[in-house]
């Protein structure tokens, strides 16, 4: 089994968390971009790095 290394974890943008979490909540790409206050492309381009 392999193990979590603390390099790994350097890597994660929490930001992109967020992303998913609003996204999860409002269902729809653009509802989350227009609750975050970011354009639709920006929430798509988080989404694509997840």
């Amino acid at each position: 089994m392999n193990s979590i290394r603390e390099n790994d974890l350097n890597r994660v943008d929490l930001n992109l968390l967020i992303v998913l979490l609003v996204l999860h909540r409002e269902g729809s790409v653009s509802r989350a971009a227009n609750k975050l206050h970011l354009g639709q492309p920006a929430v798509s381009g988080a989404l694509a790095r997840l």
